[in-house]
């Protein structure tokens, strides 16, 4: 109706079955059904249609190397800790200074940082276009 403002009503998750919900000044409310719940997995094709949907295949696989590639580095890193701590002392034949060590943990670290944080914001990205 002209001239009027559309009022919004809410419907829970403990509203069951077909009822009218009334609107704000009392006239006839409209038709809701309750959404039927299906059990069992997800078809293929939903999530092929979701990825085409979120910019295609290439860029689904690069968010998943994307991720991959940060989750390695953030490994690596941990590792390289690991490794010049067993070559900190200068006796050690495969010795690694303070200095070099914290320059390749620095550089691991936010090379991790920026794959995760990259991929991350890719696929939030892609996915706010996918449920459009």
């Amino acid at each position: 109706r002209e001239g009027e403002e559309p009022s919004l009503t809410r419907q829970t998750s403990e509203d069951v079955g077909q009822h009218f919900v009334p609107s704000k000044k009392g006239d006839a409310g409209q038709l809701v059904q309750k959404e039927e719940a299906q059990v069992g997995s997800v078809a293929a094709d939903v999530y092929s249609t979701y990825i085409q949907a979120a910019g295609g295949w290439c860029l689904a696989i690069t968010v998943l190397v994307g991720v991959l590639v940060g989750q390695g580095l953030q490994a690596v890193a941990g590792g390289w800790i690991s490794y010049w701590s067993d070559h900190s002392k200068a006796e050690n034949p495969h010795y690694i200074s303070s200095e070099v060590g914290l320059i390749g943990y620095s550089t691991l670290s936010l090379a991790a940082f920026l794959g995760i944080f990259i991929t991350s914001a890719l696929f939030r990205l892609t996915a706010l276009k996918a449920a459009r």
